[in-house]
């Protein structure tokens, strides 16, 4: 087999490029015009990603919807990462807008094919009351808003080890928010409900049905809690397997604590799941601020309690530690080097897309990844 780079399409490389000449001569602001009363703002994001697995008998993917990646199909791959998102926003009046976010990224069909990300009506009753209708955001982590913008995490993405459990980041449907206000603090609360529908390699898929939650996130100073809870059924197929309407449960809890100089963040999630059994994950990270240098460490785990009705083997069951380094190099655009040491402890290990009949369910992998995030 040719272990070469995988190249993205032409296309979205020249877009991406452009876009990141656009950041640096513009400044990255975006663009607001106003045309009978109705204020529209542009604004975009994107990453240029290149990964590498030590490991040469499966593939590294960051969502179940890729269907190919680093390691065993190419040594080098920009399908992990590399994304071009724009969003356009509408102010009507006072009380109602219109947000519209398309993104391209690595899709099941082997396609860069843009997606609807998020596509939603807002009316604001009151400055802290708020309700949306249509395609939205799933608040399901603390960084759920911006999981897709690169520049805003300070790593090259969310860990596996607690991403893995819910890779769709929209749902279909409507949410609600409320803000109170305590002195300095602030607390949002944040109810929601909705169903989506994804596609898997080879024809398969995930959809989901009865999708409940409710988050609350408090804010004070430079410390912010994110709590969430959740319920869905799910239908999962991907020829070989039928799961259908299976009923899942989703909480986490999260903390970050950001003075400037320095910030240290963690998240724990447990998810018991009818047919695959009560999962955990859980990271924590830290970095320091030199000028536009930041170094980070970060520690993640995932594990599977016990088994479900299925008797599987975990999903996921591996622990990563992870150096790397962000290099804000330019305004709105930075440059990341990340290494990760995975230890797998057995299991399905479906993070391993394309698994070959020499990949060990033990052992270690080893995981470089580069990447140039942009705003503009």
């Amino acid at each position: 087999m040719d272990r070469t780079v995988e190249r993205m399409p032409h296309a979205l490389i020249a877009i991406s490029l452009a876009a990141m000449m656009m950041a640096y001569s513009a400044c990255a602001c975006a663009v607001e015009a106003t045309l009978d009363g109705t204020t529209f703002s542009l604004s975009g994001f994107g990453t240029l990603g290149v990964v590498h697995s030590s490991d040469d008998q499966a593939d590294f993917g960051t969502n179940a919807m890729q269907p190919k990646g680093p390691g065993f199909t190419s040594s080098w791959s920009a399908t992990p990462d590399s994304r071009l998102g724009v969003q356009l926003s509408a102010q009507f009046t006072d009380r109602l807008s219109v947000v519209l976010q398309a993104m391209s990224q690595y899709q099941s069909d082997g396609t860069y094919r843009p997606d609807l990300e998020w596509a939603n009506i807002k009316y604001q009753f009151t400055p802290d009351f708020d309700i949306r209708v249509g395609r939205i955001a799933l608040p399901t982590f603390m960084y759920s808003d911006s999981v897709n913008v690169g520049y805003s995490l300070p790593y090259v993405r969310i860990p596996m080890e607690i991403f893995a459990q819910l890779p769709v980041t929209h749902s279909d449907g409507i949410d609600s928010s409320y803000r109170f206000h305590v002195g300095d603090a602030t607390d949002t609360v944040q109810a929601f409900a909705g169903r989506f529908d994804s596609s898997i390699p080879n024809g398969g898929l995930y959809n989901v049905r009865d999708l409940y939650g409710i988050v609350d996130t408090f804010e004070y100073h430079a410390l912010t809690l994110h709590l969430s809870y959740q319920t869905l059924r799910y239908t999962f197929s991907d020829g070989a397997l039928l799961v259908s309407k299976n009923p899942q449960a989703i909480a986490t809890i999260g903390a970050s604590y950001d003075p400037g100089k320095w910030f240290l963040s963690g998240e724990w999630m447990r998810a018991p799941d009818d047919a695959y059994g009560l999962a955990y994950g859980w990271y924590v990270i830290g970095g320091r601020r030199f000028g536009s240098f930041t170094p980070y460490i970060e520690h993640a785990r995932a594990s599977m309690a016990y088994a479900g009705t299925l008797g599987l083997p975990p999903l996921v069951n591996q622990g990563t530690n992870t150096l790397g380094l962000r290099w804000d190099f330019m305004r709105n655009v930075d440059l990341k080097v990340q290494l990760d040491h995975t230890e797998l402890y057995g299991g399905i290990n479906a993070i391993w897309i394309n698994q070959q009949p020499g990949f060990r369910e033990t052992g270690t992998v080893n995981i470089l990844s580069l990447a140039a995030d942009f705003v503009f």
